[in-house]
């Protein structure tokens, strides 16, 4: 799901040469936290934008398995939801980035949400 795969990029969860520019890189968290940061991101988003995912289903499945949630940081996943909806407002700034030009799949996914096509959302 793109927007489950951008909130890794901009939670700083993938090791990647920005580190340098990120004060806090965060690729050395246990993957449950990644993934249900991640996760939460793509439900936030999703749920604003009226989108179907099974992001839900995933959260309270993790919970079904699990007593707790695994450590997060809210602030981090508020700051990636209001980047990847920005994002949205204006893709043509998103199309200036190394991540976009790097990454041959966002293109495409990219252009089948400007082409109106279904979304990977």
């Amino acid at each position: 799901m793109l927007v489950h795969e951008l909130g890794h990029f901009f939670l700083h969860h993938l090791p990647c040469t920005y580190q340098t520019k990120w004060e806090n890189p965060r690729c050395g968290l246990p993957v449950e936290t990644r993934e249900f940061e991640a996760e939460s991101v793509a439900w936030i988003v999703c749920r604003h934008m009226g989108v179907e995912t099974k992001a839900r289903e995933y959260l309270a499945g993790y919970m079904k398995d699990n007593k707790t949630i695994p450590p997060v940081d809210v602030l981090q996943i508020g700051r990636a939801v209001e980047r990847i909806e920005a994002l949205y407002k204006q893709p043509c700034e998103f199309k200036k980035s190394v991540f976009y030009k790097n990454n041959l799949y966002l293109q495409q996914d990219i252009e089948k949400v400007e082409k109106g096509q279904p979304s990977l959302f």
